[in-house]
């Protein structure tokens, strides 16, 4: 699995989605992903408006937008639970997300917005290609091997596992009802479906040996 971090300009976005809301961010970092799909996005994250009398509500105003805010510093800055649809034309734009995976850092700071995708070399690729047919320059910050902290769990197992076992959680394996089946995430990694299981119930082993202190 491979992991690309690249940074657009924020003014470039905001003129592509014609969305001027954008130049009234100071700045925005998402703390937690609890969904993302190609057309919405689901976060905790923080943010500060140049205003200081402004607030999220009064910013976030689409009607498929819902945003409650958490907490609020003395800076000015917001910790909310952030929920919307991803307009069409942002849709396209990182419409490679429903084969990777968005992680950290995805922050909008000092005019710019940085944006790291976890995925296959051939995910990157296209999320890479998307990006530019779509007119939106970017600089590419790093692409280096998906790396786990050590502290992590995911840190003690192979790319291969890492994948299969992300991709079963974000794809809705482990929900319940499932939303998806051993056969569906085979396909969806182009692996045999025995393969699969080999790989899912070994990292779910070494996931639980990490979390219960065991070797």
């Amino acid at each position: 699995m491979r992991r690309v971090v690249i940074e657009l300009p924020a003014n470039d976005l905001a003129e592509l989605l014609d969305e001027p809301s954008l130049d009234k961010l100071e700045s925005f970092e998402a703390l937690s992903f609890l969904r993302v799909t190609p057309k919405e996005v689901v976060l905790v994250g923080r943010v500060k408006f140049k205003d200081p009398l402004l607030r999220p509500e009064e910013i976030f105003t689409e009607p498929s937008d819902e945003v409650q805010v958490l907490e609020r510093d003395k800076d000015g800055t917001y910790t909310c639970f952030m929920k919307g649809k991803l307009q069409r034309e942002f849709s396209g734009v990182f419409g490679a997300i429903r084969d990777g995976y968005l992680s950290y850092p995805y922050e909008l700071k000092d005019g710019h917005l940085k944006v790291a995708l976890l995925g296959s070399q051939k995910v990157i690729r296209g999320f890479l290609r998307t990006v530019e047919e779509a007119g939106v320059r970017y600089k590419l910050v790093s692409l280096t091997d998906a790396r786990f902290s050590s502290n992590s769990p995911l840190g003690s197992l192979t790319l291969k596992q890492q994948s299969v076992i992300i991709s079963a959680f974000k794809l809705g394996y482990y929900d319940s009802p499932r939303k998806t089946s051993s056969r569906e995430l085979a396909e969806k990694l182009h692996i045999r479906e025995p393969t699969l299981v080999r790989h899912r119930r070994k990292a779910e082993r070494r996931i639980l040996s990490e979390v219960l202190g065991e070797s």
